[in-house]
C-alpha cells in the first residue's frame, strides 16, 4: 500500500535580523517610494504602530515588526514568498550600512493525519516512551521534539527542527507542526574570503539557501511519513 504524504493545511515563512535598527524608518511609503513595491500597495496598507522604539505593519501580503533589535519579515502563504524575498533583497541594497548580526530564515508548515492512530504511531517513533518515559509517567505523550544539527555553506549555520503534535484543534483531524531554523551568525571577521557587510552576507545566505529554507519543513515531514506510515 502506498505511503500517504499529506499536504500541508497551512505554511508560512518569516526572515529574522538582529543587529542594531532604527524602527521609526520602516514605513509602507518608504518601501513605495524606493520601488519594492507598487504604489497601488498603499491600499492594503495596515499600519498597528509606527514610533521611534518600534514599528510593526502589514503591506500587501508582507507583515514587517521591527524593534532597536530585531527586525521580521513575515508571510502567511508561501504564494507569497518570492515577494518577500524581493523585499528583503532590496531593502538590504538601499540600507547596506545596518549593522546586521545574525539572520535565520523560519518555515512552519501544519500536516493534518489521515487517523489519529498514525498520529500516535509517529509521536511513539519520534519520543519513544519505553525504555524511561513508561517508568516515569503514567501516560507520556510527546509534546514537542525539537533537533538541532550543523549545516555547513561557506560558514558554519545551525539548524533547528521542531515537531510538534496537534490534536486540540480538531479530534477528528489530527496534526502534527513542523517548524525549521536555519540560523546564520554573521562573521566578526572574515575567514579566507574578501570582507563582507553584514547585509551582503545575509544577501548572500538568503540567495544561496532559500530553497533550502523554504523547502525544509515539507522535506523534514515527507521522511516522517516515509519512515513512520
Amino acid at each position: 500500500m502506498a505511503v500517504v504524504h499529506p499536504e500541508p493545511v497551512s505554511e508560512d515563512f518569516n526572515i529574522v535580523l538582529l543587529g542594531s535598527f532604527n524602527p521609526a524608518i520602516f514605513h509602507p511609503e518608504w518601501f513605495v517610494r524606493h520601488g519594492l513595491f507598487s504604489e497601488d500597495a498603499l491600499e492594503t496598507a495596515k499600519i498597528d504602530a509606527i514610533t521611534r522604539d518600534f514599528a510593526q505593519f502589514s503591506l500587501k501580503s508582507m507583515r514587517l515588526t521591527c524593534d532597536d533589535a530585531r527586525l521580521t519579515i513575515a508571510v502567511a502563504s508561501m504564494a507569497h514568498v518570492e515577494m518577500l524575498f524581493d523585499a528583503l533583497l532590496g531593502m538590504l541594497n538601499l540600507l547596506s550600512h545596518l549593522p546586521i548580526t545574525a539572520v535565520g530564515m523560519n518555515n512552519s508548515a501544519v500536516f493534518h493525519l489521515d487517523s489519529e492512530d498514525r498520529w500516535h504511531r509517529i509521536g511513539h517513533q519520534l519520543a519513544p516512551k519505553d525504555p524511561v518515559w513508561n517508568l516515569l509517567c503514567e501516560k507520556p505523550g510527546m509534546q514537542s521534539l525539537s533537533i538541532q544539527s550543523p549545516v555547513m555553506w561557506r560558514h558554519p549555520l545551525l539548524e533547528n527542527l521542531t515537531v510538534h503534535p496537534i490534536l486540540a484543534m480538531n479530534p477528528h483531524h489530527p496534526a502534527i507542526n513542523v517548524k525549521t531554523n536555519l540560523h546564520f551568525p554573521i562573521p566578526s571577521k572574515p575567514d579566507n574570503e574578501p570582507a563582507l557587510t553584514g547585509t551582503e552576507y545575509v544577501a548572500a545566505f538568503a540567495k544561496e539557501m532559500w530553497k533550502h529554507a523554504t523547502h525544509r519543513s515539507r522535506a523534514v515531514a515527507t521522511t516522517i511519513f516515509e519512515t513512520i506510515p
